[in-house]
């Protein structure tokens, strides 16, 4: 029933338990009793006990299935290895079967072993197991499962807990009853989800900066439409993209869809992420029409021209000549 539950009101999806098998093993054992390619939940009960949830790649295809399309494919997908984004898109069924699990659980014997679990992280390989979990026996319960409309698909889930157990019967740690708990936890994740909502949807301002100098003032109330404003000569291809006072990342400067665009750069050579203090050179500002740059020095850019599109393989480019209008 509590499978069933979890997946009806996580997934919306249909699920049954054909068959459920019990069996004590030791921690040396846990390895062999997980299939491979399975995803690896790590699950963190009752003072610090640590217990696996896995999720085997024919079960998991239809949990992943379910939330990207909402329907099952007739055609089952060939095994592969999990990653870390699928135990994320499984950590709500995961938690809410341990939910499930443990309000049935919770006015018998059983949920001092069985109560308290919540996803904790996960794994990409059984090896590591015999490091994270401690040496005492654990109980595995087994489950063959049926999916979707008809028991189209077949699957399987294995759950190992510590036998047992470090709960308290009818209770979660902190003395909270099984259904406050829940409602606990439902609020939390509500909250939680609002913020994340009010965080992503707040604008962030970040410049595009080509070059930092400073001027004496006598030369800045001097500057005149026309004038032409040296830049280095990696100017176009070593901008800053910076905010709040601090270099976010590095990029090009070229051109998408009639567009000016910048393309990201991974540029190791900058060692560290602070904006440099702007340089002491003063350039020398020439009244004559800038014109297209050849070789090195400074690029004269007047940003009232046309910059062509830059691939991601090329080298710094050469641009046409710019001109900037001072004002």
């Amino acid at each position: 029933m509590a499978v069933t539950k979890a997946a009806r009101e996580t997934l919306g999806l249909e699920i049954s338990v054909d068959n459920l098998r019990e069996r004590r093993m030791s921690l040396a054992e846990l390895p062999e009793a997980i299939e491979e390619f399975s995803l690896l939940m790590l699950i963190e009960g009752p003072a610090e006990a640590l217990g696996v949830i896995a999720i085997p790649s024919a079960t998991l295809s239809v949990i992943i299935e379910m939330q990207t399309t909402g329907r099952l494919s007739r055609i089952v997908p060939a095994p592969r290895r999990p990653t870390r984004t699928d135990a994320a898109m499984a950590a709500d069924l995961v938690d809410a079967l341990l939910g499930a699990i443990e309000d049935e659980l919770a006015s018998t014997d059983a949920a001092v072993w069985a109560g308290g679990f919540r996803y904790s992280s996960c794994l990409e390989d059984a090896r590591p197991l015999e490091m994270l979990l401690e040496d005492l026996p654990y109980r595995a319960w087994a489950m063959d499962l049926k999916m979707g409309e008809g028991g189209a698909r077949h699957g399987n889930l294995l759950w190992i807990v510590p036998a047992q157990g470090r709960g308290k019967r009818g209770l979660l740690p902190g003395g909270r009853d099984s259904a406050a708990a829940r409602a606990e936890d439902l609020a939390e994740r509500e909250w939680n989800d609002r913020l994340e909502n009010s965080v992503c949807a707040t604008q962030a301002l970040m410049d595009a900066v080509l070059h930092r100098f400073t001027l004496p003032l006598s030369t800045v109330m001097a500057l005149r439409e026309g004038m032409t404003i040296p830049l280095p000569s990696d100017a176009l291809t070593r901008l800053r993209i910076e905010a709040g006072g601090r270099t976010l990342s590095h990029a090009r400067l070229g051109q998408h869809s009639g567009m000016r665009a910048l393309r990201l750069i991974d540029d190791e050579s900058f060692e560290d992420n602070v904006i440099p203090s702007v340089r002491r050179a003063t350039p020398k500002l020439d009244v004559v029409a800038p014109q297209r740059h050849a070789g090195t020095g400074p690029v004269p850019v007047d940003m009232n021209g046309q910059s062509r599109h830059l691939d991601a393989d090329e080298g710094p480019a050469e641009f046409p000549a710019q001109r900037t209008a001072a004002g």
